[in-house]
């Protein structure tokens, strides 16, 4: 926040939620959207902005309706086609305003500032209510658990008695990943503890995971690079990294990679 004043001049909220099976964003929405509507009005006095956006993907009709209702005084909430990765903040930046965030660059370097709606609520609970962060939603989800469910969760928290608060696992999973399908981290220990990034806990069974670990020779077919939303050359990348060219890496703006996963 600091480091945006007097270089921000629009503000945007991201509840786009876009990767499949998360659901934290979309209850915080329908359940204490308010929190999100008093957290941005503070951001925007801070930043002294008189406008500000609230985007959400279409898949998710009822939080639209819902924050439609409460928003005012200069929010306005902007529904965006539902296609991942709509919330990656460079996307969700270029849907809204229609600028683009250079290769490198921050969306202050586009007069942007962009926030998840989970820590916009913080910001009201932090200034209103006196509140630190110490807990969020996390969804628990995916085919391997028995009862899928979302939480109100303390940072901290073992991963295994969430397992169990969502009636433990119906069967042996895949895998199970802190964050979603795309670009969650897979956990190999459950006495692990979710921590203040965790959205979701996601238990894939086989039939979910359908990883294909066997390597294929690239054919340079060019799918990769349609399929990239940073509009980067994924099989130049490849080849030089198998070879750890790092500087040519760099000319193909690696870092602009956001390991969405696509």
């Amino acid at each position: 926040i600091s480091s945006g004043i007097g270089k921000v001049d629009t503000l945007i909220v991201n509840a786009a939620e876009c990767e499949p099976y998360l659901t934290s964003d979309h209850r915080l929405m329908l359940e204490d959207g308010e929190r999100i509507i008093k957290g941005l009005k503070i951001l925007m006095k801070t930043f002294n902005l008189n406008k500000a956006y609230i985007g959400i993907e279409d898949n998710k009709p009822d939080a639209i309706e819902k924050m439609k209702s409460l928003a005012d005084g200069g929010i306005e909430i902007v529904v965006c086609r539902t296609r991942y990765p709509q919330g990656a903040e460079k996307q969700l930046i270029q849907r809204i305003t229609g600028r683009e965030v250079p290769p490198g660059g921050l969306p202050a370097h586009v007069g942007c500032a962009v926030f998840n709606a989970s820590p916009t609520a913080a910001v009201y609970d932090a200034v209103v209510e006196g509140k630190p962060l110490t807990q969020r939603i996390v969804t628990l989800t995916g085919g391997a658990l028995a009862e899928p469910r979302n939480v109100l969760v303390p940072f901290g928290t073992p991963i295994e008695h969430l397992v169990e608060e969502a009636g433990g696992f119906k069967e042996t999973p895949d895998r199970v990943l802190l964050g979603g399908p795309m670009m969650g981290n897979p956990q190999y220990d459950l006495t692990a503890p979710m921590f203040k990034g965790t959205n979701c806990i996601l238990a894939l069974t086989d039939a979910e995971a359908a990883i294909q670990d066997t390597e294929q020779t690239c054919l340079r077919c060019g799918r990769c690079v349609n399929a990239c939303p940073m509009h980067l050359m994924p099989l130049y990348m490849h080849m030089y990294a198998e070879k750890r060219a790092w500087h040519e890496l760099e000319g193909y703006n690696i870092m602009d990679c956001m390991e969405c996963g696509s």
